[in-house]
């Protein structure tokens, strides 16, 4: 996978460490960086229900998430599906964790990240499984 490089001054990563960044800034609830590295409008394809949110802090329910004994998350595996210049498809597994290190739930999901400028950024999460995934698209 690249790595991260400077490109005018400006921090570029690669899209997997856009997806490393996501989970940290998930992690730290940090819906200002969240809403950075997700396009505008974020798509949420998961079974057969497709939502679109103006930008990911209206997709996000940290409140919810947090009722479910959360404390992080982390990422289990990562994989590069399809890589062009401008897009990116990315297959990863994460679970999340509650405060007594117990695996909540494990979820395998896709991001698609496209290229704006000269930075990546996820555009749309797709899922297969119908039941989705607590506090985030299930409003």
């Amino acid at each position: 996978m690249d790595s991260i490089s400077k490109n005018e001054d400006t921090l570029v990563w690669a899209p997997q460490q856009v997806v490393e960044e996501f989970i940290s800034a998930f992690n730290s609830m940090d819906k200002n960086l969240l809403d950075q590295l997700w396009a505008s409008p974020c798509v949420f394809m998961i079974g057969n229900q497709t939502n679109v949110f103006e930008k990911y802090s209206d997709a996000v329910d940290f409140n919810n998430i947090l009722e479910s004994g959360w404390k992080y998350t982390k990422i289990n595996w990562i994989e590069d599906r399809y890589k062009s210049e401008d897009i990116c498809l990315l297959r990863f597994n994460f679970s999340r964790f509650s405060t007594e290190e117990e695996e909540l739930n494990n979820y395998t999901v896709s991001h698609l990240l496209r290229m704006f400028g000269d930075q990546w950024k996820v555009s749309a999460l797709i899922m297969d499984e119908k039941s989705g995934m607590s506090g985030v698209a299930s409003r």
